[in-house]
């Protein structure tokens, strides 16, 4: 959990072993860092476009993934700019900025993940499709399906129809406990439209599970145990990496730093599986440390983007509070949200609304830590900006921005003001908590006061978001 900082000044290099997330070096030349704690906190980046919030939300993605080794999902990638974290960070500034601190360039081994529905366009990278296992969406139809009355109907038959196999199936299985048949035939009506739109596993063959596990060779284990190797790869797919493929030296990275990532299926070697767990795709992919990156580009034009949503956040709260591997070793897992108020928001009066502030409100008994970006502070829900712990603000140009923040923050009236004159990357630090802060010489304090300066450099390689070719 400890890595090193080199401090200098006008001396020999003094390294300091220290335990927080360093976030941004001050106008003092010190360096500014989040505490780790077992209270999960809600972090939000704000500013307007192209002011250096995304940068900054990258550099802290980066570090809690090296240095705090915590699970971590992003829940809605919407510009493809996610996509060079693949890489180490290749900016000869930027590595150099880094050695100063006795940080290294490092690569992130995201997974994308594409949410499968009928027509959708497919990228030239590699990825997964991800569907919704059809038992979970039943437990969900109430928020997917255009129901009113005829819900309740639904959700006192729901145990009835977990089991069925095909639309004709749970039609019956109503009609025998349903009397009247306008309801039914409402139901159904509702439920056909999206079997159609394939969103599930019931007629896709997108990715809905992800087996994770320990597993051997079976012909050197137990010979009587055989299973085809390509039976092994339907029940496990092969691990990829992501949209760049990692040579051996990126590879090296994560073995140096003592951790598995993924289960490998070598060729031509049979398998069995031992303390096997079944995931869906975004948690199995973090349970073996990799990082889970969902792209919602064209799945937030569907008028079931917010059920969707309500889904994945309702199974990630369940998991952490009933999921055994979980529980018993305390994981954390953290959530990241690009322009939050696309998901919840004070105009949005949404399911996800109400999951996004159950996550906020429950971060230690939950042990769910957010991160946020957005352009609009103004329209982040105001439960979630009430328990925002840390709060990072780029230049706005609009007063009822700054006005918000300082309200929210409890800033001065010349601290307001900096927010509408910060430059390029300059950043203003609030926090209801604390920061702890490190000197040119390594000395430590804590310190409730708001900080500026400038972010740190992500250790994997950033780009502006951009469009992408699909084939």
């Amino acid at each position: 959990m400890k890595f090193a900082y080199q401090f200098t000044e006008k001396k020999e290099p003094v390294t300091i072993w220290i335990n927080e997330l360093p976030v941004m070096v001050n106008e003092a030349n010190e360096l500014v860092c989040i505490p780790h704690s077992i209270d999960m906190p809600v972090i939000g980046t704000v500013g307007k476009r192209a002011s250096g919030k995304s940068y900054m939300n990258h550099s802290m993605i980066d570090r809690i993934y090296w240095y705090w080794k915590e699970p971590l999902l992003c829940m809605n990638d919407l510009t493809h700019e996610l996509i060079s974290w693949g890489r180490a960070n290749s900016s000869k500034q930027q590595i150099e900025l880094l050695a100063k601190y006795g940080e290294s360039p490092k690569p992130l081994p995201i997974v994308y993940l594409y949410p499968h529905f009928k027509n959708i366009i497919l990228p030239d990278h590699d990825f997964y499709e991800l569907s919704i296992p059809f038992e979970f969406f039943l437990q969900s139809a109430p928020y997917f399906l255009d129901l009113k009355k005829s819900a309740d109907h639904l959700k006192l038959n729901l145990k009835y129809i977990m089991h069925c196999k095909s639309p004709e199936e749970i039609q019956e299985e109503l009609s025998l406990r349903i009397k009247n048949k306008n309801i039914v035939q409402t139901i159904m009506v509702s439920l056909r439209k999206y079997v159609d739109e394939e969103l599930t596993d019931f007629n896709s063959n997108a990715l809905s599970y992800v087996d994770v596990g320990d597993y051997a060779s079976m012909a050197a284990m137990y010979p009587y145990a055989e299973m085809e190797e390509d039976k092994a790869r339907r029940l496990y797919p092969p691990r990829k990496y992501g949209p760049i493929p990692f040579t051996k030296e990126q590879f090296d990275y994560f073995l140096e730093d003592g951790r598995e990532i993924g289960y490998p299926i070598e060729s031509g070697l049979k398998y069995y599986w031992s303390n096997r767990s079944r995931y869906t795709p975004m948690l199995g992919f973090a349970r073996q440390n990799l990082i889970p990156v969902l792209n919602t580009e064209q799945l937030r034009s569907k008028k079931y983007f917010h059920s969707y949503m309500y889904y994945l956040l309702d199974v990630i709260i369940n998991n952490q509070s009933r999921d055994k591997y979980w529980s018993t070793n305390s994981l954390p897992v953290w959530l990241f949200f690009d322009e939050v108020t696309r998901v919840a928001s004070t105009t949005l009066k949404k399911e996800t609304t109400d999951k996004l502030r159950e996550i906020a409100q429950s971060g230690r008994p939950l042990r769910m830590g957010l991160l946020y970006v957005t352009q609009d502070y103004v329209k982040v829900d105001s439960i979630l900006r009430s328990q925002t712990t840390y709060l990072f603000s780029f230049r706005f140009t609009a007063k009822s921005q700054a006005k918000t923040i300082r309200d929210d923050m409890h800033l001065s009236e010349y601290e307001e003001e900096e927010i509408l004159s910060l430059r390029k990357h300059e950043v203003l630090g609030m926090t209801s908590e604390h920061f702890v802060v490190y000197s040119p010489d390594g000395q430590r304090y804590e310190t409730e006061k708001t900080q500026k300066g400038i972010s740190l450099p992500p250790l994997s390689e950033h780009s502006r978001p951009r469009s992408i070719t699909h084939t």
